[in-house]
């Protein structure tokens, strides 16, 4: 009987298991176990390493503080994930075009926020 799935990746393209919501014996422990086979970190010559649940990746490369890029920093994700790592300690550079696909307003406003949290931005593309 020939896999009816031809794809031998068991992740699907969120890099999650299928659920399988009817099965009655999913328990906490099975959740957990999944969670941690999941949980990766860096780059292996094309392979991400796994690390187990809870493990910090800052204590695995004895880095303290990281130096980060953040694309699209003007923007709803990109602002609060700036200002959240300059909170944690983190060096953030910011970079955003501050396009005019939404309200250029409100990029400018979360501009002004992330510089306020002592991030560099960049005004580029």
């Amino acid at each position: 009987n020939p896999n009816p799935n031809p794809n031998p990746n068991p992740l699907n393209s969120h890099g999650k298991s299928p659920s399988n919501s009817s099965s009655p014996t999913s328990t906490r422990e099975d959740d957990d176990v999944r969670e941690e086979k999941m949980a990766t970190t860096g780059h292996n010559g094309g392979r991400q390493r796994k690390l187990p649940k809870g493990v910090d990746w800052r204590k695995l490369f004895n880095v303290k503080f990281a130096s980060v890029l953040i694309t699209g920093a003007a923007g709803f994700i990109g602002a609060h994930t700036s200002i959240r790592l300059r909170k944690l300690g983190h060096k953030v550079v910011g970079i955003d075009n501050l396009n005019n696909y939404y309200d250029v307003g409100l990029k400018l406003h979360r501009r002004d926020l992330v510089i306020e949290a002592g991030a560099i931005f960049i005004q580029g593309d």
